[in-house]
């Protein structure tokens, strides 16, 4: 096969992927395929055309409104490199704004395969040369798309990177093709990767509707690891309900290993407000990795909060394993990390 033919046939599977995904994924579509109107009609166009070399191609959907803004560190704008990376992470602000901006999805295309997805607000400025704009496409087909990506319809997984800013763009939309994609993505039966990024993605960036699918999962699903996951993506739920459903678990879960998750996710959550909450768990849970956890979750307090009660178990736990993991953790000091892994036990 020589290697124009090999380019088209990639450059096909792009366009495949999203009409293939979007039947399956979002059954509210008008009829199951890339809609056939100007803007879908160019962006496919645009991505067709990148039969070698590189290239990246934009365009602008609504953004979710708990989302203010998203940009790279330090107000300089975000450098989009030719070779398909950006100086700097994204960094998001939440709350609503006046004038709220739109999202802006980039995708670089290298040899007919969007090998990089990046999306931020309109409101950043963007330095990069030579970007493809493609006006008026519609939320349903930017996920569909990205969709694609996620979950490609020939099998197979996106690097972890890719899938994880694939993610991130999905969830950043206003509309509810995203929940719709993002719902679909944490059902059991998906490889854990993907329910695990995209339950993270849900709690940070869909709100109530997020919030829904994470509760459901957490009192459902059979897969205790996974369940874990959702309790440690609960943290970063901006819904207000989140705690208490924290606390509950932390206090009442079956599973010794989801209880101290929510422990350290708790205590993320409302800070030194945790203290007793922690405190009753060294105490009185009656499993040692429960206990641990709470020490991992009371190092990770301000010094203030959490040291002098580790300094307590450090001196007069009557386990001699508490008693080691706790003056452990106070010479560590304070802080997150691997360095918070504890002997015996798992990182949170």
């Amino acid at each position: 096969m020589n290697d124009k033919r090999t380019l088209r046939i990639a450059t096909s599977a792009v366009v495949v992927a999203v009409l293939g995904w979007q039947a399956r994924a979002l059954p509210a579509a008008r009829d199951g395929e890339l809609r056939n109107d100007s803007a879908a009609n160019e962006l496919r166009s645009e991505l067709s055309q990148v039969q070698a070399g590189a290239a990246w191609i934009g365009y602008e959907v609504p953004l979710a409104g708990e989302i203010a803004s998203i940009c790279c560190a330090g107000g300089a704008g975000c450098a989009l490199e030719p070779g398909g990376g950006v100086q700097g992470g994204s960094f998001e602000s939440r709350g609503r704004t006046s004038a709220h901006p739109e999202l802006s999805v980039l995708l670089h295309v290298q040899q007919g395969r969007i090998d990089r997805v990046e999306s931020f607000s309109s409101d950043c400025r963007l330095e990069a040369e030579g970007v493809r704009w493609v006006k008026g496409v519609r939320s349903e087909d930017s996920v569909a798309l990205l969709g694609s990506i996620v979950r490609p319809a020939g099998g197979g997984r996106p690097e972890p990177e890719l899938l994880s800013s694939a993610l991130a763009a999905i969830a950043r939309h206003a509309d509810a093709p995203a929940d719709r994609a993002l719902a679909l993505f944490v059902r059991p039966g998906e490889s854990g990767p993907l329910r695990e990024r995209a339950a993270m993605a849900l709690a940070h960036a869909r709100g109530g509707s997020g919030y829904a699918v994470l509760r459901r999962l957490l009192a459902e699903d059979q897969d205790g690891d996974f369940r874990r996951q959702v309790v440690r993506s609960l943290a970063f739920s901006d819904v207000a309900e989140a705690a208490d459903l924290l606390l509950r678990t932390a206090r009442e879960d079956r599973n010794p290993a989801v209880r101290g998750q929510a422990l350290v996710s708790y205590a993320r959550k409302v800070g030194g407000a945790a203290l007793p909450v922690l405190e009753e768990a060294v105490a009185n849970d009656p499993e040692m990795e429960v206990k641990g956890m709470a020490l991992v979750a009371l190092n990770r307090l301000p010094k203030r909060d959490g040291h002098p009660v580790l300094a307590e178990v450090a001196a007069h736990h009557r386990d001699p394993d508490l008693r080691h993991r706790a003056a452990m953790l106070l010479r560590l000091g304070s802080g997150t990390g691997p360095r918070d892994r504890l002997p015996g036990g798992p990182t949170p």
